[in-house]
């Protein structure tokens, strides 16, 4: 048996607490919005997360 290197997720993502990426993964966005401005993303090391197409949204909003 072989080994899942990567995930994919298609669709739209709203983050309000963290994201634990332990392997690669890939948001399908096209048309959509991915939006981790009031959570966190912790990606393992030599793992790595890419959001194709849409709108991303990164950062801390101000309270």
């Amino acid at each position: 048996m072989g080994t899942v290197d990567s995930a994919v997720v298609n669709g739209q993502v709203l983050n309000s607490g963290t994201i634990q990426v332990d392997r690669s993964l890939t948001i399908g966005n096209t048309g959509l919005v991915f939006d981790t401005s009031t959570g966190t993303a912790s990606i393992a090391n030599g793992m790595s997360l890419s959001v194709n197409a849409g709108s991303t949204r990164l950062g801390t909003e101000a309270s």
